[in-house]
């Protein structure tokens, strides 16, 4: 799974979807500060079955539904390694997992090294390992060891929003805006998640106004000798799309009555409203689960159209 480590090579750019890929896709969006639930989603491959895993097979009078963490240990340089290791557990022990590469996977690379990487700690270097201790509930319950270099400490020098190509921008949402957006000032220890939920947060706006194809791509200029970064987030808006037709299955009159009074073909697509009427005919769907399995939209470039669609006859169930 990628994440978001820079080696120490001095002074330099980092630009591109790698990076971008690191904030985006590896921390599903979630409250900034928070761990993202891929514990509850879906399954990572495992071509070889663990030790854990061979132990499922050898309890069959007591089946094993999943694997949780049990205890967690901190090996390495790291400062302040007692509360950190209990803040850290407290957040692992939240999750189920499915088999013990899934715990691992997560447990790396997104429970601790974006723990470290929300507190300034972009060099983060970590590896985990996992004992089988005992079952419980039907769970195996796991000892993790996280072998950790945390590496220096980044705080942010500045932050700039600008256009990609400000002669083709159409909207031109208003900078200072932009850049309310995302909470980090010159001088805070920089955090991977709340640059992630910033860009997020942008999109969001652009997507008020039918921009859904907008993209923002951040560069970082890194100084380990002043373990400062400095972010540049380049924005392009693409083109506004507005709603040529709309089908709604799965609901009984009242509601699709109900959603309809929300939305209709004419209207300029508006992400914020589509969240809005699925939301006022699915209380219980938590907001960010647009698209799953209820919402698609089918996009005409060419015309700036789109056909969307809602689907609510087999929901999936929906998770925070």
């Amino acid at each position: 799974m990628v994440g978001i480590i820079i080696s120490p090579m001095g002074r330099r750019v980092i630009r591109g979807l790698v990076l971008l890929a690191g904030i985006l896709e590896v921390l599903c969006p979630q409250p900034a500060g928070a761990f993202p639930s891929l514990c509850k989603e879906g399954r990572l491959p495992s071509p070889f079955p663990t030790f854990a895993e061979e132990i499922r097979e050898l309890n069959a009078g007591q089946p094993i539904t999943g694997f949780v963490v049990g205890d967690l240990q901190l090996e390495g340089d790291v400062h302040d390694s007692a509360t950190l290791r209990s803040r850290i557990l407290r957040e692992l022990q939240k999750c189920q997992f499915e088999t013990e590469s899934d715990l691992l996977t997560y447990g790396a690379d997104i429970g601790i090294r974006g723990f470290f990487q929300d507190h300034g700690y972009f060099d983060a270097e970590v590896s985990v390992e996992a004992r089988p201790l005992d079952i419980r509930n039907n769970q195996q319950r796991m000892f993790l060891i996280a072998h950790v270099k945390e590496g220096d400490q980044f705080r942010l020098e500045q932050l700039a929003v600008i256009p990609a190509n400000p002669d083709s921008h159409k909207l031109n949402l208003r900078v200072s805006y932009l850049r309310s957006l995302i909470s980090l000032h010159g001088g805070d220890i920089m955090s991977a998640s709340e640059v992630r939920n910033g860009v997020q947060r942008i999109s969001d706006a652009y997507g008020r106004y039918g921009f859904i194809d907008v993209t923002v791509e951040p560069s970082f200029d890194i100084d380990h000798a002043t373990r400062a970064i400095s972010i540049t987030l380049k924005i392009t808006e693409g083109r506004p799309y507005w709603i040529k037709e709309m089908k709604v299955i799965g609901l009984n009159r009242d509601d699709e009555a109900s959603l309809r009074r929300l939305i209709e073909p004419g209207d300029l697509f508006n992400q914020s409203l589509i969240d809005q009427a699925i939301r006022r005919v699915r209380p219980g769907i938590p907001l960010g689960t647009r698209s799953r399995g209820v919402l698609l939209i089918i996009r005409d470039r060419e015309k700036g159209s789109v056909k969307v669609i809602f689907d609510f006859r087999n929901p999936p169930t929906w998770t925070n």
